[in-house]
């Protein structure tokens, strides 16, 4: 109700930010900074956040493409390519940061993202919801193997291949993804039916590297 039902993790991430983080005398960063700067960081962070929203992840990787593909490198002067650079390291460490490094490290991620999801379930069934299908029956590792495949193939490799043109220091990270998918897709039989359509509906995204 708070937040309408738009992007309600993401607002309460700018709540929290705003209302309890930089309100600490020792997290106060931009005190020191004019109220109009203030108010023009507090914009840029707010969108940044937003940004994040997997609701947008498509059209954000749309847009992505047609820069890289066509400017490849952000110009510091325009302000509205100032913000899609922002936007795109946020949201792009948002989703990365758990697949980028070592396979090992990847498990690890894994791990937690499958007990959050299954706290979801959870809590769907207590409250007579639907199930999310896809978050289901997560303590079998060939459920948890195709739903981190699909997420290597079909988020993360694309929008990585595309900041990787833009920024080509991260080019390195383009092979830890194809570990982790590797990986994850070692723990699949063949035949199985990853739920392939309901991650999409979720996600936003139908095309994969």
């Amino acid at each position: 109700l708070r937040y309408n039902d738009t992007s309600v993790l993401e607002n309460h991430h700018i709540n929290t930010l705003y209302g309890a983080i930089l309100n600490r005398p020792e997290c106060a960063l931009f005190e020191h900074l004019p109220l109009a700067t203030q108010r023009a960081l507090r914009q840029i962070m707010i969108k940044a956040i937003h940004s994040t929203d997997m609701t947008f992840h498509a059209d954000h990787c749309k847009e992505l493409d047609f820069f890289t593909f066509n400017k490849k490198r952000f110009s510091p002067t325009d302000a509205k390519e100032r913000q899609f650079f922002v936007n795109t390291l946020v949201h792009g460490a948002d989703i990365l940061h758990g697949i980028v490094y070592t396979v090992d490290i990847a498990k690890v991620w894994a791990e937690r993202i499958s007990d959050e999801f299954t706290s979801q379930v959870n809590a769907e069934l207590k409250a007579g919801l639907p199930q999310t299908e896809f978050m289901k029956n997560l303590h079998i590792p060939k459920n948890v193997g195709a739903n981190q495949r699909y997420f290597c193939a079909s988020v993360c490799m694309p929008m990585l291949k595309s900041m990787a043109l833009c920024m080509p220091q991260l080019k390195v990270m383009i092979r830890n993804v194809q570990n982790a998918h590797d990986y994850f897709d070692s723990l699949v039989p063949k035949e199985q039916v990853c739920w392939m359509s309901q991650l999409q509906d979720y996600i936003g995204v139908e095309r994969s590297y």
